[in-house]
């Protein structure tokens, strides 16, 4: 049996804003006979683009100004 776990936490600083960065992931294996065996993957996160997990998650600053 086998369990790794992994953790992550930063803050971005953009556009005069920080966006909080947060990871939890899990992943498992489980060989109870010879033929037979189980493994998985848990993941739970935010704004983890920059780890390069090909997420496609991140931010986007958007202009509120209307021209008159």
């Amino acid at each position: 049996m086998e369990i790794a776990a992994g953790f992550h936490t930063s803050t971005t600083h953009a556009g005069g804003q920080s966006i909080p960065s947060n990871l939890f992931a899990m992943d498992w294996f489980f060989n109870p006979w010879k033929a037979v065996e189980f493994s998985g993957v848990f993941y739970s996160g935010q704004n983890v683009a920059h780890l390069g997990s090909g997420t496609r998650q991140g931010f986007a600053i958007y202009n509120n100004y209307a021209e008159a």
